[in-house]
């Protein structure tokens, strides 16, 4: 049998299932997705002894696809527990912006915008040596940053040759581009205090 979650295609249920169950849905939710009786009648005896898929499991899937698509689901802080991502590197930028309040009024914003980048040894991430003993990534790099209009975090991907610098913000600063060009840390920096 076939199954979908979130669009991707899978062959085993049981994945999907602790798929669901990474995202905390019920299973009266789960059931909702499912037609075939097959399928209803293992989630009805299953999902509730399932464990929540682990991030283990995911770098083992061999479809690059599935493992994107799983990947996405499991939160950052766990993702880099489990495969032993290093800190590298951790900058503040001390902020200080014009905002308006609720009748328009501007008031003077004042924050700290702080930059982590972590360094994933390529065997931690799932990438395996070829018959010569290279890798095809020595490692692999994330920036941490918080986006100071909506407070979320992000963790952002950052090529070998950007993180090797051991820099949190140039690696921030390569994730931006203007006309087709990545910023420089000096461009990042300009930009940023132009902005406070």
């Amino acid at each position: 049998m076939t199954f979908y979650f979130h669009k991707i295609k899978f062959d085993d249920l049981e994945l999907v299932l602790k798929l669901y169950k990474k995202e905390n849905r019920t299973q009266e939710q789960v059931l909702s997705y499912f037609e075939n009786p097959v399928a209803r009648n293992y989630i009805q005896q299953h999902y509730a002894s399932l464990t929540p898929v682990d991030v283990r499991e995911v770098l083992r899937l061999p479809n690059a696809e599935q493992r994107m698509m799983a990947m996405s689901i499991i939160p950052h802080e766990e993702l880099l527990k489990i495969i032993k991502a290093e800190l590298i590197d951790k900058q503040t930028i001390h902020k200080k912006q014009v905002r308006w309040d609720k009748q328009l009024q501007p008031y003077e914003y004042e924050y700290d915008d702080v930059y982590t980048l972590y360094r994933i040894a390529a065997e931690n991430f799932g990438i395996r040596q070829n018959n010569m003993g290279f890798t095809k990534a020595p490692a692999v790099y994330m920036v941490k940053c918080k986006c100071a209009s909506t407070d979320r975090i992000y963790y952002q991907y950052i090529p070998e040759w950007v993180g090797s610098k051991n820099d949190a913000i140039e690696a921030i600063a390569w994730t931006f581009r203007i006309q087709g060009t990545h910023l420089t840390k000096e461009q990042y920096l300009h930009f940023m205090y132009a902005e406070t």
